[in-house]
Parts: structure tokens; C-alpha cells; sequence
């Protein structure tokens, strides 16, 4: 055996490590469970019975209907939170400016993040030539994550005549987008 293992491992690893996976033994599972008279339960209904016992007896049971009285508190009560949709819509696009802001950044270089692992450019021979290439998400948390969403964000940027997406410098790249609510709350919506 040892011959056969020494010499051929090198030659054929993937047959060598299936043979070592199919020596494993493992096994999944509670192991069987000793209930309050000392005797040993293997069925799944038991087990689960056996835990839930010992997990009640570790929680106190409090008197819901005769709790001590502690005061009054010392701190001063909060205000309602008044909800409105200019507020929100407000803050929709502030944080898409910041998205924005964020994926001008990296695309420029001025943070340390390399952008050719995230962006590709896009389809160039017509207009619209600022747009990135849009990545395929196949779950929504990526859809919403920063990267798949500011791309979707920077490709409904206009390209003209405020040229947002060729600013030389990062200020004007913050003037342009001031001026933009529309094209940006369309994309912070989708």
C-alpha cells in the first residue's frame, strides 16, 4: 500500500485524495442524549425534547404581573420622528451624490482602490461614451451593493452638456452633479 500511495500521488494527486476523502469518516448530527433517568435516546423527536428541557431550566421565568417599580428615567423623552418624502427624497440623493462622488474617485485614481477590478468601460462607438460596462448580478443584495449600483448610477449621467463624467477636477465634479437631481433620482430608485 505504501508503495502504491508513495509513488502514485505525485503522478495522479486527484486519485490519491479521493481515496484519503473516502477513508473519512465523519458524522453529522446530535449524538445521542441522556435524558433526566440516565437513559440514552437516539430518535430526533427525543433529542430535541432532551435540549428544549435543558435549555428552559437555564432561563429564569419572571412575574410579568408583579415587576418592582424602578423610577422614572433620567433621561428626557424623545420627540416623534417626523417621516416625510421631501426628507427622503433628500437623502436619496444625497447618497447617490456620494456614490457618485465615491466611483469618480476610483475611476480617477484619487483613492487607492485599482478601478480596472471593478469597471469595464462601455460600448464607445456612439454616444454616451462615459458609460461603464454593467456587471450582471444575480442576487439583489449585489444589485444594491455599491459597485453594481453606482454603475448604474454614472450610466444615466448625461454626458452633455454639463459633462459630469469628464470633470478635470474632483470640485467640478461636485458642481455638475448639484445641478443634476433628475438624472440622479431616477437611478437611486432602480
Amino acid at each position: 500500500m505504501e508503495d502504491i500511495i508513495s509513488t502514485d500521488h505525485k503522478e495522479q494527486p486527484k486519485r490519491f485524495w479521493s481515496y484519503i476523502k473516502s477513508r473519512k469518516q465523519e458524522s453529522t448530527g446530535i449524538v445521542t442524549l441522556k435524558d433526566k433517568d440516565g437513559l440514552l435516546h437516539s430518535d430526533t423527536q427525543t433529542k430535541a425534547s432532551i435540549l428544549n428541557q435543558q435549555f428552559q431550566s437555564v432561563y429564569t421565568k419572571e412575574d410579568i404581573h408583579n415587576m418592582p417599580h424602578i423610577g422614572p428615567s433620567p433621561f428626557p423623552t424623545m420627540d416623534n420622528i417626523r417621516v416625510s418624502q421631501a426628507g427622503v427624497y433628500k437623502l436619496l440623493l444625497r447618497r447617490c451624490k456620494d456614490r457618485l462622488t465615491m466611483a469618480y474617485k476610483i475611476h480617477n485614481r484619487l483613492v487607492d482602490i485599482d478601478p480596472s477590478n471593478y469597471y469595464k468601460p462601455g460600448d464607445s462607438r456612439t454616444r454616451g461614451g462615459h458609460r461603464i460596462h454593467q456587471q450582471r448580478t444575480l442576487k439583489n443584495q449585489n444589485r444594491y451593493s455599491f459597485f453594481p449600483r453606482s454603475t448604474r448610477e454614472w450610466n444615466t449621467l448625461p454626458c452633455l452638456p454639463e459633462k459630469a463624467t469628464t470633470a478635470a477636477t474632483l470640485e467640478e465634479f461636485k458642481a455638475n452633479l448639484a445641478i443634476l437631481p433628475e438624472a440622479l433620482t431616477g437611478a437611486s430608485h432602480t
